[in-house]
């Protein structure tokens, strides 16, 4: 069921919304988005891209990077979701209730995005990547079993958790579960390649600037392959 995500309340501020700005539209300062929900900005735009690339018959393969900023501190989310359709009546503490509903608007745009992509036939040929940046925050998050916090080079701040899905995942690897260690670098070049892209930069590589390091790490993610020799993640 597709959530109403219009909750234009708050949020965006002159001194936070040059990222957003940035992202968007270069360094042009559009003034409709001061105030509206940082991450509702972001979802209506991703929306509304693949809404005109499914009515476009001749377009070209198209790669969407869609960052939430949800759950991050502020703790701050719309009050649409805050309400007992998201929260559970057992929740009473402020703080519980805002992680809740930001979950909740996550959940609900992830979702909407994905039934939008099977309504227009683009799931079909899409991979979604979903994965996170870096583990919790020491006193707000909880990364056990693994030791440390996010700033830490312990597992509990540099090692995180991810799912790929999409028509593009193969019928018998679904469902499964991949050991593989992946580097945020090796997306790059695994997307590249079930593109049909050189990830190599001829450009940067005429300047003797050193190769682009990133794997392409399908085979292993999805069939646990061996990676090549020398091969590892330094920390």
């Amino acid at each position: 069921m597709a959530v109403n995500m219009s909750t234009s309340t708050f949020y965006l501020k002159a001194s936070t919304m040059c990222c957003l700005y940035g992202c968007m539209h270069g360094c042009m300062v559009l003034n409709e988005y001061f105030g509206q929900y940082g991450d509702e900005a972001f979802y209506n735009r991703t929306f509304d891209f693949i809404s005109r690339q499914a009515k476009n018959k001749n377009r070209d393969p198209f790669f969407i990077y869609h960052s939430f900023q949800n759950i991050h501190s502020p703790l701050q989310v719309p009050k649409h979701f805050l309400s007992k359709e998201f929260i559970p009546e057992k929740i009473h503490d402020t703080r519980t209730k805002l992680i809740y509903g930001m979950c909740a608007f996550v959940d609900s745009a992830v979702g909407n995005i994905t039934s939008l992509l099977r309504e227009t036939g683009l799931y079909d040929n899409t991979l979604i990547v979903f994965a996170s940046d870096n583990g919790g925050e020491i006193g707000l998050g909880n990364n056990y079993p693994l030791r440390g916090f996010k700033y830490d080079t312990y597992e509990g701040g540099v090692r995180g958790t991810a799912f790929i899905t999409g028509n593009l995942v193969p019928q018998e690897v679904r469902g499964t579960r991949s050991n593989t260690v992946v580097h945020i670098a090796d997306w790059y070049a695994t997307l590249a390649e079930l593109a049909g892209v050189d990830p190599e930069d001829n450009k940067f590589a005429s300047e003797n600037i050193p190769p682009i390091d990133s794997l392409n790490m399908w085979p292993s993610v999805l069939y646990n392959q061996s990676l090549p020799s020398g091969w590892g993640i330094m920390i």
